[in-house]
């Protein structure tokens, strides 16, 4: 009786500890009182086509919950301008690297089975991170082309249509290309269009 008592309990504990390594299923963030409260004018936007709404809502949390873990790195206003067509832009900034990742995940996300055309816009600006000539101080779009067999990239054009591409699997790197993988393109909608417009923040 008392071998079997052992046993039992030490069953329990051994599953205890299993389940206090295990994620607690709630997404960690900070303390709430570290989100910002005034917004940060940028002219960082992304178009997003061809995908549904709850497919796009997914992947942006997915995104938020690894990067939003030990500070708000990103947060991302969703605008939707039809049933498969969407506008999301940060009203509080996000760095360049990040929203570099950022247009990288929506077009590969976890565990979501879609074919989006995606499209980003900014000015590269020459004291961010991973920006060189000949792209620093110009705007740009990011984009992932239909060729791209790596996943781990993103590509982009200047204004002046000098392509490059940036990979993000170990450290970066910065390849320059002798023509445009894609001629630059502005965005869509404008900052304008969005005034007044219904859209979800997250977080």
């Amino acid at each position: 009786m008392n071998r079997t008592l052992t046993i039992i309990i030490a069953v329990a504990a051994v599953a205890l500890l299993i389940q206090s390594c295990l994620p607690s299923g709630k997404p960690s963030r900070p303390n709430q009182n570290l989100l910002p409260v005034v917004e940060v004018f940028n002219d960082k936007l992304i178009s997003v086509r061809s995908v549904k709404k709850r497919d796009l809502e997914k992947a942006i949390e997915q995104f938020c919950n690894m990067y939003n873990q030990e500070s708000f790195r990103a947060l991302p206003r969703l605008f939707a301008f039809g049933e498969e067509e969407f506008v999301i832009t940060f009203p509080y900034d996000i760095d360049f690297a990040t929203f570099c990742v950022f247009v990288n995940y929506l077009h590969y996300p976890n565990d979501i089975g879609y074919d989006p055309a995606i499209r980003g816009w900014t000015t590269a600006k020459e004291k961010d991170e991973w920006v060189q000539r000949p792209i620093d101080n110009k705007k740009v779009m990011l984009f992932i082309p239909k060729s791209d067999d790596e996943y781990d990239n993103v590509y982009l054009t200047s204004e002046e249509n000098f392509s490059v591409k940036i990979g993000f699997a170990i450290g970066h790197h910065f390849k320059p290309f002798s023509h445009p993988v894609e001629y630059y393109e502005e965005p869509i909608y404008s900052f304008g269009e969005l005034v007044g417009k219904e859209f979800i923040d997250f977080r």
